[in-house]
């Protein structure tokens, strides 16, 4: 059989499912179907969608706004996950809110390679939906385009899995700078990118001002990564801002956000650090898209462990946290070097 032959009989198999689904919860269909119609709006076949990882989806713009137009979005787009859990229900399943008829889901960025249809890269979404709220409000993205029909507990299983870093310095005596972190130089690219998942850089900056010391952090990925947002191709960089209170000796706020950058855009920030990106008058700043925010009393241990998951698979935050890369990648490039 060829790949296309391949192709064609997954697409295939994959359109069977959606339609078995589509029959099987009608009655959830149908009660979409009908608070849209309600509103002026109708669904076709093309607006469900099939995946392994994520079921059966329905698409529609903005459609979280018409099924549940009591969830108040903040300037960032976000909903207090309090607000969330106390109008759907919390099941073991994380990253999807309950109710009879379908589930709503957290942003598409947070899955692997952003992308809808693929399952929860690891393993933030586990630590998020995990998080003792105590002292601290908690808001997320959630997926404003799409709600799941199939509602059920089942999980598609995926069994790699991604641990943060130890980091035991006291945050107030770390100095203001940057750094700047990249892969070895001396192994063949193609090697680089599988062992570090395709990630070009990581800039690290650190800045206080008065008794409030400012962490950023911007992943950059390889050329080859493009998502789509806003109906427009762009090279995505995961964004990390957090703030340290020196007199609590504590975080209070912490946020995390996808850019998207232009092909110019990307090519022109990329080997740049913070310092000089700032004083770059000629550089446009990116789209942005907020994916969480913490604020209250958040301890160093959960922003490391958010920082670290949230940056999935990046091994360049386990070398500044700890010094050093992971023992599987350390092993790796050993390999590659004999």
């Amino acid at each position: 059989m060829t790949e296309d032959e391949m192709m064609e009989q997954y697409n295939r198999q994959r359109e069977e499912m959606k339609m078995f689904l589509l029959d099987k919860h009608s009655a959830n269909v149908k009660s979409i179907s009908d608070t849209l119609e309600k509103c002026g709006y109708f669904l076709s076949e093309e607006n469900f969608e099939y995946s392994d990882p994520v079921g059966l989806t329905v698409c529609f713009k903005n459609l979280v706004s018409i099924l549940a137009p009591e969830l108040n979005r903040d300037k960032d787009d976000l909903v207090k996950l309090t607000q969330l859990f106390q109008s759907y229900e919390k099941k073991a399943r994380e990253g999807y809110l309950y109710t009879n008829s379908y589930m709503l889901m957290l942003t598409p960025l947070l899955r692997r390679g952003m992308h809808p249809v693929n399952n929860w890269a690891p393993l933030f979404v586990t630590k998020i939906w995990g998080l003792d709220l105590e002292g601290i409000e908690a808001s997320v993205a959630l997926d404003y385009d799409r709600a799941k029909l199939d509602v059920s507990d089942y999980g598609y299983a995926e069994l790699d899995t991604w641990f943060g870093a130890p980091f035991d310095d006291d945050i107030s005596s770390i100095k203001d700078g940057i750094s700047k972190l990249r892969p070895p130089m001396d192994i063949e690219q193609r090697i680089i990118n599988f062992i570090f998942n395709d990630k070009y850089s990581l800039d690290i900056k650190w800045d206080t001002k008065g008794k409030i010391k400012t962490f950023q952090a911007l992943e950059f990925s390889n050329e080859n990564v493009l998502v789509e947002f806003q109906d427009n191709t762009y090279y995505p960089a995961k964004y990390i801002h957090a703030e340290f209170d020196l007199e609590s000796n504590s975080f209070r706020h912490f946020d995390g956000a996808v850019h998207f950058y232009t092909h110019d855009e990307y090519f022109s920030r990329r080997d740049l650090d913070f310092n000089f990106a700032n004083k770059n008058t000629n550089l446009v700043k990116a789209k942005s898209q907020k994916v969480f925010k913490l604020d209250g009393k958040i301890s160093k241990e959960i922003w490391l462990e958010l920082t670290g998951h949230f940056l999935t698979g990046n091994p360049l935050i386990v070398e500044y946290f700890t010094g050093n890369y992971p023992q599987h990648v350390l092993e790796r490039l050993s390999r590659a070097r004999t």
